[in-house]
């Protein structure tokens, strides 16, 4: 990470939000910033799933970002 006065800083940094939000709060943010509905998706509980998949994903998938946010200077935004 370079920020931005030359200094630079090596590890390990998460890239998030300044709020929690779900994984159909972010389709909806994102439909909404291009233009499109959101016809074609709807929330379901994970558990409700037959098959949730061959990968198993944690129900919060939320990141700190705090040490960025140190390491630049800067807040991260929220989705609104």
């Amino acid at each position: 990470v370079d920020n931005g006065i030359g200094a630079k800083a090596a590890g390990i940094y998460c890239m998030g939000g300044a709020e929690r939000v779900s994984r159909l709060d972010f389709a909806e943010t994102v439909a909404k910033h291009c233009g499109l509905e959101m016809t074609c998706a709807k929330g379901v509980a994970r558990s409700s799933l037959p098959n949730p998949g061959p990968v198993a994903s944690p129900p919060d998938i939320s990141m700190d970002s705090s040490k960025l946010e140190e390491a630049v200077g800067i807040k991260m935004l929220g989705l609104s």
